[in-house]
Parts: structure tokens; sequence; C-alpha cells
């Protein structure tokens, strides 16, 4: 089940990446995040 391991660490690498990338945006915006 190597490739499931890989699949599911690429998603949490880029979901973790789209969070940041919401939090940079909202602090950006001078917003606090919801």
């Amino acid at each position: 089940m190597q490739g499931s391991e890989k699949q599911f660490l690429t998603y949490a690498v880029q979901n973790r990446c789209a969070q940041e990338l919401v939090d940079f945006s909202a602090r950006a915006l001078d917003v606090s995040p919801a």
C-alpha cells in the first residue's frame, strides 16, 4: 500500500500549503481568519 501512503502524503502536503496560503491571504487583507 505504498502508493496509498504516497497519495495521502501528497494530499496532506497540498492541504497544508493551501491552509498556509489562506492564512497568508487573510493577513495580507488584514482580516482575521474565519
